[in-house]
């Protein structure tokens, strides 16, 4: 990844099912390489870290997808960054808001969410974000 990325390609890049390199890597249960994109990548930029972590088409964020895939450790793994990420957002300044994906705001709940039972199913990942970004929000 650092090569590619030392060549220009463009880490950034989400497909026409709304997956990034993040979601990818999560769904075929690499954990050094989810490692190395959380750390390098999702924990440096807000507005590009919350494009790598959003649902995909059919509401699915990596973290869903590795759960679904039965990698179970790494669901975990990239679940905490996804809140981590969300909550630090939230305590970010309001100017930030404008350049969020609409997705944040715009989709309502759809699993129940608490710290100690996450589940691993499409908008389950969103509804774990949702829980700990306290804007106007569906319901």
């Amino acid at each position: 990844m650092k090569w590619l990325a030392s060549i220009g390609c463009d880490l950034f890049h989400i497909n026409e099912n709304g997956h990034g390199i993040l979601h990818k890597a999560a769904q075929r249960g690499n954990l050094d390489l989810c490692k190395w994109i959380v750390h390098s990548i999702v924990s440096k930029c807000v507005n590009v870290s919350l494009r790598l972590v959003g649902p995909d088409k059919e509401v699915c964020t990596p973290s869903d997808l590795a759960g679904m895939e039965g990698h179970y450790e790494l669901a975990q793994f990239i679940a905490k960054s996804e809140v981590e990420l969300v909550r630090s957002l939230s305590q970010a300044s309001e100017g930030l808001e404008r350049d969020c994906p609409s997705w944040l705001f715009d989709h309502p709940l759809i699993c129940e969410q608490t710290d100690n039972n996450w589940s691993w199913a499409s908008g389950c990942g969103l509804s774990r974000m949702l829980h700990y970004y306290p804007r106007q929000r569906k319901v």
